[in-house]
């Protein structure tokens, strides 16, 4: 009879590599949860900020008089670093011109919005939008219509929408 204490040293090994290989797929399963978790949530992310900047945008563009800096009327798209829309502001006796401008910072990949009001006199800027790489425009039907393709991107992510928007003004 053999008189065996404890385990052998090949048994040892064979434990190790199993207990190892265990390890490491686990490992490679949680960094693929957490990979895609962020995935999703950068989709997400880009979807809401497009929904929040084309209500901005399609607001500002809307209730303009007329679109002065694009232009190209003949309906092809252009990459723009700003639209210039022209507001009249009725002051006390009479009218006056003022002007509110969608600008894309590159170096931020941000969007703001510049206004100029003359009724006070005051200029100023504010941050409507996040993750911007591109602005492109066609104006059509006569200034009436402007569409608008916004591109966005997070890590590694891209994400674009397309708004067709038409000036109250020229289109009622």
């Amino acid at each position: 009879m053999n008189n065996q204490k404890g385990y052998l040293l090949l048994e040892s090994v064979v434990s190790l590599l199993v207990i190892s290989i265990l390890i490491l797929l686990m490992y490679s399963l949680l960094v693929f949860s957490i990979n895609l978790k962020e995935t999703a949530e950068d989709r997400v992310e880009l979807q809401q900020q497009a929904i929040e900047v084309s209500k901005k945008i399609e607001d500002i563009i809307e209730n303009s008089v007329k679109i002065e800096n694009i232009g190209c009327n003949s309906g092809e798209f252009s990459s723009v670093k700003s639209i210039k829309c022209k507001y009249i502001y009725r002051g006390d006796v009479k009218f006056k011109e003022g002007t509110k401008e969608i600008i894309l910072k590159d170096s931020r990949s941000k969007l703001f919005i510049n206004s100029f009001s003359p009724t006070t006199g005051e200029m100023g800027e504010y941050e409507i939008g996040d993750y911007v790489d591109e602005m492109r425009v066609a104006i059509s039907n006569n200034g009436a219509c402007a569409n608008v393709i916004l591109k966005l991107s997070k890590n590694k992510q891209k994400y674009e929408t397309r708004l067709t928007i038409y000036l109250k003004s020229l289109h009622a």
